[in-house]
């Protein structure tokens, strides 16, 4: 299971939100619509920002009096136009930043709690590749919607290099060591222990493997 996949992070992330399906829903839309005029407010910004700096470039180096003048009298709106639009920018980049803050917390709230129900139901068998296709979906649908869509859809779990990897060292661990090195009867107990102790490793290893990112 690799520490940066991002598609684990609802399942372990500590800062949770509680928060129902309905609710989610709606501050996903919410989410939208904020960055939405978040994008309008920094268009006009930008446009504001680059009117005052052209009309300020005029005025330093035109050399014409009456245009001087003209922009003159035309760059304090200019100054506050792009003032208040950069405030409007600002504020609905804070909000953004802060709902979409509270979206993650909720969609962990969410995904987690998914996860344990679906564990809890025992309606499906308890197997990593079961638990996989439930949280394939997550936090997006339920976990019961998620594994009836990889069951309609036909996802199968892909075993990878790691698993492979696995294989082929479980294989050379499998059996115990008979025909010891040249040492005493502790160096022999040492080994056994330590290749039952790399077998039930590599076990655990293998279950989180079926459940890591593509």
């Amino acid at each position: 299971m690799h520490q940066s996949c991002g598609y684990l992070e609802p399942f372990r992330d500590n800062l949770t939100r509680k928060t129902t399906s309905n609710e989610l829903r709606a501050l996903r839309k919410t989410v939208v619509e904020l960055l939405e005029r978040r994008r309008r407010d920094y268009a006009r910004c930008k446009s504001a920002q680059e009117d005052f700096d052209r009309a300020s470039r005029a005025r330093a180096t035109g050399s014409d009096p009456v245009k001087q003048a003209q922009i003159q009298g035309i760059l304090p709106d200019l100054g506050y136009k792009f003032r208040e639009a950069d405030s409007l920018e600002q504020k609905s980049r804070m909000e953004l930043e802060s709902l979409r803050t509270q979206l993650t917390e909720s969609e962990a709230h969410f995904a987690q709690a998914e996860i344990f129900r679906f564990i809890e139901s025992n309606r499906r068998k308890f197997t990593p590749v079961k638990i996989a296709c439930a949280m394939a979906g997550l936090p997006h649908i339920t976990a019961r919607v998620s594994c009836e869509l990889c069951a309609q859809f036909g996802i199968k779990s892909s075993h990878g290099v790691a698993f492979e990897i696995f294989q082929i060292i479980e294989r050379m661990v499998r059996e115990p060591i008979r025909d010891p090195p040249k040492g005493s009867y502790a160096d022999l107990t040492s080994a056994n222990s330590l290749a039952s102790m790399v077998s039930h490793s590599l076990l655990r290893f293998t279950v989180a493997t079926q459940m890591r990112c593509p």
